[in-house]
């Protein structure tokens, strides 16, 4: 018998763990960021306010982001600014407004002759609103099941609620972020 010769077995050089975790989890951070982009890019939209209904608040020309999914995952909230399509009724030619919901299905909603707005009997705090605002032309009512009463915080340049009725929830677009 021959003797074999001896041949050195050929390693692999090692891979570090730390390079593999460093490319799973950069990978990891690709995926999230498409995503990211993907729900920015359907979620949120940018709008331009139509009008002065909204001052102090919003003024006529500001740029405005909504999250136009808010409302797939939550309920409108009073206090909320939304972006709504405009009801058939509204004396409007720009299709979107926006305005600020101030009661809810089932809320009954009224402005009493001080000029301020009570919602089931209790005054609402409107810290919003330019000093000595007043409300008018707003009697006892209740909002219907599926909709919203919104008003503009410049009430007396405002197309609102008081004018073409609470509106479906459905009508709203999303809120306001930024």
């Amino acid at each position: 018998m021959e003797p074999t010769a001896f041949v050195p077995r050929v390693q692999k050089p090692k891979q570090r763990k730390g390079f593999r975790v460093a490319v799973g989890l950069c990978a990891v951070l690709v995926v999230l960021a498409a995503l990211g982009a993907a729900v920015f890019t359907l979620g949120f939209k940018r709008y331009l306010v139509p009008s002065v209904s909204m001052e102090p608040t919003l003024q006529q020309g500001d740029h405005v982001w909504v999250n136009q999914l808010a409302y797939r995952f939550d309920d409108v909230e009073a206090g909320d600014v939304v972006i709504l399509d405009t009801p058939g009724d509204a004396p409007s030619d720009v299709g979107l407004i926006v305005k600020r919901v101030v009661a809810l299905a089932g809320d009954r909603i009224e402005a009493r002759p001080s000029g301020g707005v009570y919602v089931n009997g209790r005054r609402l705090d409107e810290p919003y609103l330019a000093p000595d605002t007043r409300t008018r032309s707003l009697p006892l009512q209740r909002v219907p099941d599926g909709q919203v009463f919104v008003l503009g915080d410049n009430r007396d340049q405002s197309q609102d609620s008081r004018v073409f009725g609470p509106v479906d929830e459905d009508a709203v677009v999303g809120r306001v972020m930024l």
